[in-house]
């Protein structure tokens, strides 16, 4: 198989060119056609200031249409695009600059003072200065042909411990993952298809499971310059929407919407939620319109996507993220490297379409990442007897009290179930006699009361998995750019405020 990232793009501009392939905020609209001539000039325009095929070109811009355009002209022109987060400050952008290799970087004007510790041999381009490539590529141009093997994009994980990883994506590897997300869910792989795209571009699920998966498949791909609930509920409905991806604070957030009673979301065909746990009221609130969110597991290594629950599982009140695909399978190994039986916990391992080729210059963290061919997720999980996975919690972000391992993830579901809480972390805060304990810090909209909660956790959990601490704020959690919750600095910013809520019954005897 011979086949690029950028061949749909062309397809569908001879096939359907007047079709929407891009609709941003609701109110723009950028065809086929304009788009392939857009990806053409700029793709010229890198060829003529120097970029070779293989070279890498960094991103840096929020959600626009020209971002896309660039992205699909470094594909065009031979490069391999790395994706900046828009959020990072100068030393990082420099650090990941230097580490990825970048020959070019494309940015928003607005972006200087964060280009600040990139070195003066990467060559910048401004966003402003490609709106006369929108004309298109001089005559006779013609696109960089690519080896069968070649990489796409780098993403750099977000990392918890370490510095972030840039994990390689080849075009035929995540080619072959949108093939057998088509076969498996029909909303997935047809030219009906109109998916929002509710994240920022540069996150991995955007870039990888955004504008290209549209375009391969001829669809359209909503999508907006920032996250506003009203807006994307107004866009699912004018728009007919098809597909959404997401994070449960989107949906959430939507489903708390004065008008979201009244919307017609009849279009939504399929919602894919990851990322952390899914609370029950929004689940309940969804499914009153007519949408069952399905939780999904997945990481970038993998393709992003590994499992995702069918209706029947979300129908049946399951907790699970759905049975093995087509292509991808999965086994459950325990820490001798033997397989788990059904329903005892251990690594998750996957193999299959989608896999990264490895980590940038990281020999060393590639090949501990696999097994015999199995990539090791670093996740901890299950199958239960009915072959359906669990996602159980990050192997690394397990707490371990006095001995005893602890799940964050069981603690945080254990505290949704009170009402009025809208989204729980969990961290270790170091002890000096246990090493480690729980704390808890939970978002809640209504004034829950720590004490409350406190007292949920010790009907329901046992004595060395209560937190120790809760803080119980009004603050939204910070995150990273794949949307999960950065416990890093969540730990920053309220540890100290932590240890003002104590409860006493835990400081003697936490093991009871």
């Amino acid at each position: 198989m011979t086949a690029f990232l950028h061949d749909g793009l062309d397809f569908w501009a001879g096939r359907a060119p007047d079709k929407a392939a891009l609709i941003l905020d609701g109110t723009e609209t950028l065809s086929y056609r304009e788009l392939a001539r857009w990806s053409d000039g700029i793709a010229a325009r890198l060829q003529e200031a120097g970029l070779k095929s293989g070279e890498r070109v960094g991103l840096l811009g929020g959600n626009s249409f020209v971002w896309v355009a660039a992205a699909f002209g470094a594909f065009k022109a031979g490069g391999v695009i790395v994706p900046l987060n828009e959020r990072f400050v100068p030393a990082e952008i420099g650090g990941l600059a230097a580490s990825a290799g970048l020959a070019t970087i494309i940015y928003e004007d607005s972006r200087e003072d964060q280009l600040a510790a990139v070195p003066a041999r990467i060559s910048r381009m401004r966003f402003s200065n490609l709106a006369e490539a929108r004309q298109g590529a001089p005559a006779g141009w013609r696109r960089v042909q690519l080896p069968a093997d070649a990489i796409a994009q780098i993403i750099f994980t977000s990392g918890t411990t370490n510095a972030p990883k840039g994990v390689l994506i080849s075009h035929e590897r995540l080619l072959a993952k949108y093939a057998e997300m088509a076969r498996m869910f029909p909303p997935f792989g047809t030219s009906h298809m109109r998916m929002l795209m509710a994240v920022g571009l540069q996150s991995g699920l955007g870039t990888t499971w955004g504008y290209l998966f549209t375009t391969s498949h001829g669809g359209t791909m909503a999508f907006l310059r920032r996250w506003d609930a009203s807006r994307a509920l107004g866009i699912i409905e004018r728009e007919k929407i098809t597909l959404m991806p997401g994070f449960p604070l989107l949906f959430e957030q939507m489903g708390h919407l004065p008008g979201f009673d009244a919307a017609d979301l009849a279009s939504l065909e399929m919602a894919i939620v990851g990322g952390a746990r899914i609370p029950d009221s929004v689940l309940g609130r969804w499914r009153a319109k007519g949408v069952l969110l399905r939780s999904m597991y997945g990481l970038t290594e993998g393709g992003n996507y590994v499992s995702v629950a069918t209706d029947a599982e979300v129908l049946e009140g399951r907790t699970s993220c759905g049975r093995q695909f087509l292509h991808t399978h999965v086994r459950i190994v325990d820490d001798r490297g033997q397989d788990c039986p059904a329903g005892e916990a251990g690594e998750i391992f996957v193999r299959g379409p989608g896999m990264m080729i490895g980590y940038l210059g990281n020999a060393e963290a590639t090949e501990q990442s696999f097994s015999d061919g199995w990539l090791r997720t670093g996740d901890l999980g299950l199958i239960d007897a009915e072959g359906y996975l669990h996602y159980v919690d990050r192997l690394k972000d397990m707490i371990i009290t006095g001995g005893f391992n602890v799940s964050p993830s069981e603690i945080e579901n254990v505290i949704g179930e009170l009402e009025g809480e809208l989204e729980t972390a969990v961290i270790a805060i170091a002890d000096d006699k246990f090493g480690e304990v729980p704390a808890a810090v939970v978002v809640s909209g209504s004034g829950l009361a720590p004490s409350l909660v406190f007292s949920h956790c010790r009907q329901r959990l046992a004595g060395f998995k209560r937190p120790r601490y809760i803080l119980v704020t009004h603050e939204a959690l910070p995150r990273k750019a794949s949307g999960k919750v950065d416990k890093q600095a969540l730990r920053s910013r309220f540890s100290r405020e932590l240890h003002r809520f104590s409860d006493p019954s835990l400081v003697q005897h936490p093991g009871k």
